[in-house]
């Protein structure tokens, strides 16, 4: 392993102390183009929470094969079903074409039912509708209805520049320890509750007995000077045939991580990953 303060392996994480940096060394490579992964804890409540480091270990790595971020933004037209064409299609769809006028004047000279000036009124009002549709502004109008929380799937490269176990294998494995829970329980909600009444409390036994396990770590991704925070490791794609060394350690590996916004995001939040400021 090798210190963060070290520049030869990944940098310093950008307003951290000396930290344990967990990944390959990458000498003249600009910091900028070095992630840093590492968990944080939630402190305050309020408009005064906020996120910071926890622990001292983080995993540095470059980026691969384009690593990009995704925003979705759902808008919907929630009122184009409510215009004429929704309450009769096939009639409004004859109108508009003027297959209907057509219709309407072989009816009428096949059964002689009415006189050639009657015709000739009747089929100038179908006419009129001919082009025309129930279509407007107002009935097209979009909405925005919600968005989830933004994706950022990256690939992270690793390879072994003095010891395989430690570049490589060592921040993959601290990795898969953040992405998974970090405790589930053995025994089920009834089992937790009679032997969590004999240790603790009334709440923290209804507790154990509700949730008895520990969700995953919440994490940072710090990328060109910029630090997205806090988020969530939604998957982790191993390649398992890698090159390997001797020993069966990786020598180099290409991983695949999904990162997510534990929230949806909003204008302040862009200001103050980009700007630092809320």
């Amino acid at each position: 392993m090798a210190w963060a303060g070290d520049t030869s392996s990944g940098g310093q994480i950008e307003g951290a102390s000396l930290d344990l940096s967990v990944g390959s060394a990458w000498q003249g490579l600009n910091k900028h183009l070095i992630a840093h992964i590492y968990p944080v804890v939630q402190v305050g409540e309020g408009e005064s929470k906020r996120y910071e480091k926890d622990g001292n270990t983080s995993v540095h790595a470059p980026l691969i094969d384009g690593g990009e971020i995704e925003y979705v933004f759902n808008w919907q037209s929630p009122f184009e079903n409510s215009g004429t064409n929704s309450k009769a299609p096939a009639l409004l769809a004859m109108l508009q074409s003027g297959y209907l006028s057509g219709l309407v004047e072989m009816t009428k000279s096949l059964t002689g039912t009415t006189s050639e000036a009657q015709r000739q009124e009747g089929n100038s009002m179908l006419d009129l509708f001919k082009g025309r549709t129930g279509l407007t502004k107002l009935n097209s109008t979009q909405v925005f209805s919600d968005m989830p929380p933004i994706k950022i799937p990256v690939k992270l490269y690793f390879r072994a520049y003095r010891d395989a176990q430690l570049e490589v294998e060592a921040p993959l494995i601290q990795l898969l320890q953040w992405a998974l829970p970090q405790s589930l329980s053995p025994d089920g909600a009834i089992v937790g509750l009679m032997k969590s009444t004999e240790q603790q409390s009334i709440k923290e036994a209804a507790v154990y007995a509700l949730m008895p396990s520990i969700a995953p770590r919440l994490v940072a991704f710090q990328y060109a000077g910029r630090t997205y925070s806090p988020m969530v490791i939604e998957s982790i794609s191993e390649p398992i045939t890698s090159p390997r060394t001797s020993n069966g350690h990786y020598a180099s590996l290409e991983l695949s991580i999904t990162l997510a916004t534990l929230t949806a995001l909003d204008e302040a939040d862009i200001r103050k990953i980009y700007f630092g400021v809320s």
